[in-house]
This record gives C-alpha cells, structure tokens and sequence, in this order.
C-alpha cells in the first residue's frame, strides 16, 4: 500500500488525526458537501473522526491532498475516482494535479476502467474530469443527503487506453 504519491505542488498522504479539525472546518461548507450526495450534512466531527479513524484506512488508494503543509482536501480511487478541495483551494488546478498523481499510480497497477460523475450542475468537475480523459456513460438521479432530495449525475468513466493515449 502506498503512503505518498507527490506531485510538482501537492503531497498526497494518508489521513492522520491531525487533519480532523481541518475536515470538520472545510465540509462545514454546504458548497462543497451538495456537491457529494452520500456525504452527511450536517458534517460533524464526528463524521470527521470516523472517515479517518475507520473508512480511510480501507482504503488504499484514499489520500489527503496536502499543499504547503496544509490539508486542502481528498482524492481516492477504487472502482471510481472522487475528490473534493476546500474551498480556498478551488480553481487552481489541485484537483487535475492530485487526480492524476492518483490515477498515474493506480494504472500502473490496474488497468481496469474507472469510474467517476459529477453532479450535472457542477461544470468545475466536469471540466476536471474531461480534462483526466474521462468521457460521458449515462446520467443518473440518486439521493443528495446535503440537499434532502435526489439529484442528477453524470456518471463517466476512463479506460486504461484512453490514460496512455494521454500521457
């Protein structure tokens, strides 16, 4: 399992308990959890201590996205890649960069297809995900914790043949 993939501006790094309070701060904005229907909201510490205490390290290819020594968000990948950044983090190309830092790691071990979405009002995303390679599948509504009510997503995915045509 690896503990850190770096990149040219970020660490990518296994969750501590020490990011707890930076969590709890980042996903106190509804901005960025609507944007991740099966995120809790309210988002608690709680909510905080149990995703690194006992989900992340399921996860091996979970990661906390590190800038300057600040945590600035997350990036994972297992059968789908998802990610969020604080929000003083937005628009400054952290998601493309911990993305594919990620999935240059996980292709070299795993060729199969992954899958990611965003939510359809989300062009941010979508202009990440195009960007990766990734391409349209189908859309799908499904139930949005933040909002109280479902929502739509497009769902895309990357082929391992589409990854190396890129790189």
């Amino acid at each position: 399992m690896m503990d850190v993939i770096k990149t040219e501006r970020l660490v990518l790094r296994r969750f501590r308990d020490a990011d707890i309070p930076a969590i709890t701060a980042a996903l106190q904005d509804r901005d960025i959890v609507r944007m991740m229907p099966q995120m809790p909201w309210p988002y608690t510490r709680a909510d905080a201590e149990q995703y690194v205490r006992e989900v992340a390290p399921s996860k091996p290819l979970g990661f906390a996205i590190e800038h300057n020594g600040t945590l600035i968000g997350s990036v994972g990948a297992d059968i789908r890649l998802g990610y969020w950044l604080s929000r003083l983090a937005w628009c400054q190309g952290f998601a493309s960069e911990a993305a594919r830092g990620l999935l240059g790691y996980r292709f070299e071990r795993d060729r199969s297809t992954l899958l990611s979405g965003h939510r359809v009002d989300n062009p941010g995303s979508r202009r990440v995900l195009k960007k990766l390679g990734f391409v349209d599948v189908s859309q799908k509504s499904v139930h949005s914790f933040g909002e109280g009510a479902d929502v739509k997503i497009q769902v895309m995915q990357l082929t391992h043949a589409a990854w190396e045509a890129q790189q």
